[in-house]
């Protein structure tokens, strides 16, 4: 994961463990769709993101 925010910090927004992010995001990580998509969320906020989908 390259983000500017680091596991501890995106953790305690997500109030989450840290070790509980680091297994979604490993190789044999299988995050459900809700713990994905507020990973997202987090990380967009902290960076003033905006993501949309088009189709």
């Amino acid at each position: 994961m390259n983000a500017t925010v680091g596991f501890n910090a995106l953790a305690q927004d997500m109030q989450k463990d840290p070790k509980s992010l680091m297994r979604m995001l490993s190789a044999k990580g299988n995050p459900r769709a809700d713990n994905l998509l507020a990973m997202v969320a987090r990380i967009s906020q902290r960076e003033g993101v905006t993501l949309s989908v088009t189709g």
